[in-house]
């Protein structure tokens, strides 16, 4: 049984009940259960949380280092032939099984009762997403949940789902475009902008005036301005500017002073030459940063 529950900002949640065929099953029955269950699994839509819970009828064992990173190393007992099957099917989706995650008292980890020796054990298990495991608190039996005689009892998992805002994460992000208003100050421009408004305000049918047609009226009437601003100024466009290259003749006349003070330092000493060698130096960097922060507040 499959069930996709929908969450806040189009994220989902999709629940898959199974019950996996016994230990003593035939092979061909067992190997049509996994090719049905990886079929719907894989079927899950990527970006869906998922959870695989259920009876597998299989021992997964404490060795956690077979399949590494889908058991955890709190798991009890030996593996099963079944055991081996569940750990393929979590390699081939990339599934970990949350039974084994948990450090808890062993009732609080076995699920079923053997019938003869009586002793407890795992068969019901609950998977999920490996990239979704911290999302899973803790995955625990009940003993003494159930009202009715049972040789299973209750698993639960308690989760924390972090979910993401798809609708926002979806969403291509629009850079707003804007007209050139500094066009305006042109008279040609202005008046082209003045006649092209009043022709199309003119071919507007005048405004209802009722309660229920403001925002009507106020969409036609933002929609001509914008019309008319597109037609007759225009939007600006995107310059990539040169911060060096807008103020490379000031950065340039300090650095020519600088290189020009040594040898003139040299041949005839002058009291105003170490003060300009230093005014040069000190200049350059301090320049450089001031014209970079200029053009980024522009």
């Amino acid at each position: 049984m499959t069930l996709r529950v929908p969450l806040p900002d189009n994220n989902h949640l999709t629940l898959i009940s199974v019950y996996a065929p016994t230990l003593d099953s035939e092979d061909d029955v067992k190997e049509s259960f996994y090719a049905t269950l990886n079929s719907i699994i894989q079927a899950v839509p990527s970006r869906d949380k998922l959870l695989v819970l259920g009876d597998f009828n299989a021992r997964v064992g404490r060795d956690y280092r077979l399949w590494e990173g889908i058991p955890g190393n709190q798991g009890l007992g030996s593996c099963n032939s079944n055991g081996l099957l569940l750990p393929g099917l979590c390699a081939e989706n990339e599934l970990v099984i949350t039974n084994t995650l948990f450090r808890l008292p062993n009732r609080h980890k076995t699920t079923w009762k053997h019938p003869r020796s009586k002793h407890w054990t795992i068969l019901d298990y609950i998977l999920t997403r490996s990239r979704d495991r911290s999302d899973v608190l803790v995955t625990r039996s009940m003993p003494g949940a159930d009202d009715c005689w049972t040789d299973h009892r209750l698993l639960i998992s308690r989760l924390r789902l972090r979910l993401r805002n798809l609708l926002r994460h979806n969403r291509p992000a629009k850079r707003a475009r804007r007209f050139d208003v500094a066009r305006l100050k042109i008279p040609e421009v202005r008046e082209d902008y003045a006649n092209r408004l009043t022709e199309l305000l003119g071919e507007t049918p005048p405004p209802a005036q009722q309660p229920d047609s403001v925002e009507a009226d106020w969409s036609v009437f933002r929609d001509n301005i914008s019309k008319a601003a597109e037609d007759a100024v225009g939007y600006c466009r995107r310059s990539h500017q040169d911060w060096f290259d807008q103020n490379d003749a000031s950065i340039q006349e300090l650095i020519n002073q600088k290189r020009f003070c040594p040898p003139r330092m040299g041949k005839s000493p002058h009291p105003r030459l170490p003060a300009t060698l230093q005014e040069g130096k000190a200049g350059v960097p301090a320049k450089a940063p001031r014209a970079a922060e200029s053009l980024v507040a522009i």
